[in-house]
């Protein structure tokens, strides 16, 4: 019985967030596949979305997405956690407006070349990335999405902000 539990929550589509001060990883999950975004990429927080991966059952991530602008001494750690990593580098976004990073039932794409509102699709879940405050603004700007499973954000959100998050009527996972 355990093992059919244990299977079946290790091919559930879903999200899992996790926050410790400032830093928030977002580990989306799709049929035994999984992929990564942080905000930081400093040694700490790789050895945590080791841990994270790794006690969700996920030993390679498919693709890791770094949202952190300073250049991590650690890129050998993550590296060996995903079969493709994407990071900033001398100020650039690691992922341009137009570009999708895309895996088996899983994909991620900025929504605006401001701000770095993101989209991502878990199977058939769609969720909004939003990691700095600049995100929200893009996103409030531009022409609604439609319909959203949820919304990860990389901030703490004023109340102007939480009010207009929950007009959608979404689950929003800080």
């Amino acid at each position: 019985m355990a093992v059919l539990v244990h299977g079946r929550v290790q091919l559930a589509d879903g999200v899992v967030a996790v926050q410790r001060g400032r830093q928030h990883w977002l580990l989306a999950r799709h049929q035994g596949r999984a992929a990564l975004v942080s905000l930081t990429a400093g040694a700490s927080s790789c050895r945590m979305a080791r841990r994270l991966a790794a006690g969700h059952g996920h030993g390679r991530l498919d693709w890791v997405l770094l949202l952190d602008p300073v250049a991590s001494e650690v890129m050998a750690c993550w590296q060996g956690l995903g079969h493709r990593v994407v990071a900033p580098h001398q100020g650039r976004a690691g992922l341009a407006f137009g570009q999708r990073l895309r895996s088996d039932g899983l994909s991620l794409e900025l929504l605006a070349d401001r701000g770095q509102p993101m989209l991502l699709r878990i199977g058939q879940l769609r969720w909004r990335l939003l990691p700095r405050p600049q995100a929200l603004l893009a996103l409030q700007r531009q022409r609604r999405l439609g319909p959203v499973d949820g919304t990860w954000l990389g901030f703490q959100p004023n109340r102007v902000q939480r009010r207009w998050l929950a007009g959608g009527g979404m689950e929003v996972g800080l």
